[in-house]
């Protein structure tokens, strides 16, 4: 069976419906399952991978709270790479994927209430499985988050929670978990049935491009979900003998918020790294994710690696992904600014995957 694992101290936990953490303070990951990566026949969709994913409520539970999420498209770039189009979800993001399985896992709980915030995409997708599933979410949210972003959330049934900066909404949402004991805390952070959600992604590039590993997958780094995620998915792949060299996994941080890449180059820091701004692409700007220190080891210990871009790579990434025909949101054209830097550093790769993580249309 599944149970917790504290990533700290080791400790062993049996899952609830109100554990979030260690009493050590160390945050979650669960213990090593049994997989088999056996896909022959299924569905393209995250039930594909039902034998390689912790399925607390078991398969048939996935099912109904599944909406096709998954198996998105894998083109090719003009510049010869590949482009994994993940925005392409009920929601319009990739973490669908975890949101899925997060909501499937509360529901074998008994729960009928979640709680998470978030100002962004995690909120938006957790709401609509929520709803899928006929529970309650509760999603505390910045004041400053956009009228529209709340009226979304609203149509899928959310009780919004609006108020203060995002520290405030993180700190709020603890004191309410604090008195609803029977809430859930559907974190796409602290939660790890989230990421592997995710890790499913991964499974996808590889079936896709037919068991050829990519030399480099390139992702946008925040609070690091995809980083855990794929780790994650080369863990599995490598033990069961799919693959048997793992790619290099490149995280992409905007240059004006770095936090992660500070970590890995701590030797190459100026005082312009000291200083954190603010950037367009919203879905990374996190000065201090919770997890930074245990995806910082991830990439030390796999060499892996992250880059900054600037602004104006961004901006520039994004036009040059319009004229592909493809439209993401800022934080999506971070990944790609990133491989284009890559690109020019290192020569062109018919086999490097960019990730694109959210729609066009979530930054109208």
């Amino acid at each position: 069976m599944f149970s917790y694992r504290c990533t700290s101290c080791g400790r062993d936990y049996e899952i609830t419906s109100h554990l979030f953490s260690c009493s050590c303070g160390g945050l979650f990951d669960l213990k090593p399952y049994e997989k088999t990566f056996d896909t022959y026949s299924l569905p393209w969709s995250l039930v594909r991978y039902a034998k390689m994913l912790p399925l607390f409520g078991g398969v048939d539970l996935l099912k109904s709270v599944s909406m096709g999420e998954g198996m998105t498209p894998l083109v090719r770039d003009k510049t010869g790479g590949y482009l994994k189009l993940d925005f392409l979800q009920p929601t319009l993001s990739y973490k669908d994927r975890g949101a899925a399985l997060l909501v499937a896992t509360a529901k074998a709980l008994g729960v009928t209430s979640l709680a998470i915030d978030s100002s962004g995409n995690a909120g938006v997708s957790v709401a609509a499985y929520a709803r899928r599933a006929e529970m309650l979410a509760h999603v505390f949210v910045p004041e400053t988050t956009s009228d529209k972003k709340v009226r979304q959330l609203e149509l899928f049934g959310a009780k919004v929670h609006r108020g203060g900066d995002r520290d405030f909404a993180s700190r709020t949402v603890m004191e309410y978990l604090e008195t609803e004991k029977d809430t859930f805390y559907a974190s796409h952070i602290y939660n790890p049935f989230f990421t592997h959600g995710v890790k499913t992604l991964f499974y996808e590039i590889i079936e896709q491009l037919r068991d050829d590993v990519p030399k480099n997958i390139v992702v946008p780094l925040g609070n690091g979900t995809l980083v855990l995620g794929a780790y994650e998915a080369v863990a599995d792949l490598m033990e069961l003998g799919v693959i048997s060299n793992p790619p290099k996994l490149i995280a992409v941080q905007a240059a004006s918020c770095d936090p992660i890449y500070r970590l890995v180059h701590s030797d190459r820091l100026t005082q312009r790294d000291l200083d954190s701004g603010s950037t367009i692409a919203e879905g990374i700007a996190i000065p201090s994710p919770p997890r930074g220190s245990q995806i910082a080891s991830l990439l030390l210990k796999n060499d892996g690696d992250v880059v900054v871009v600037s602004e104006k790579m961004i901006r520039d990434a994004h036009s040059k992904l319009l004229s592909a025909g493809v439209d993401v949101e800022p934080t999506a054209a971070a990944s790609y600014a990133g491989y284009l830097q890559l690109r020019d550093s290192d020569g062109p790769s018919d086999t490097t995957v960019v990730v694109l993580t959210g729609a066009g249309l979530k930054s109208l």
